[in-house]
């Protein structure tokens, strides 16, 4: 993942958030479809990978022995794992969101300062 910051990101590093938004598109979208299949009966979603992929020659395999959801299960606990072992940087957090508060308090002392001098809100008018 490309971090994104007002005015700073590249196109190419919104392009490949976009590319993995998208790649896991599909894979939730057949998961949905498997778990929920009553409520997916008679869907376009249902159609696609409840009969056309999971007869497609190449996929026969993968739908035979349930690949996909292992994959989605083996991701949920590799994620699991990452998460307890390097647990957010809070204090970097805390740090980040206490200097964005000075700044806008900062400016926000300084309207009311050039209000005080110029007499008020009326006069600014």
């Amino acid at each position: 993942m490309h971090p994104l910051e007002p005015g700073k990101t590249l196109l190419t590093s919104f392009v490949f958030n976009v590319q993995l938004v998208l790649l896991c598109v599909l894979p939730t979208v057949q998961f949905t479809t498997e778990a929920f299949n009553t409520y997916a009966r008679l869907t376009q979603a249902s159609v696609i990978f409840g009969t056309q992929f999971r007869y497609i020659q190449g996929f026969r395999f993968f739908w035979q022995y349930n690949v996909f959801l292992f994959l989605i299960l083996a991701f949920v606990l590799m994620a699991l794992m990452y998460t307890y072992c390097c647990p957010s940087d809070r204090a970097h957090i805390t740090k980040a969101i206490n200097a964005i508060k000075e700044t806008k308090n900062k400016e926000f002392r300084d309207f009311g300062r050039k209000l005080d001098q110029k007499g008020g809100a009326l006069s600014l008018v």
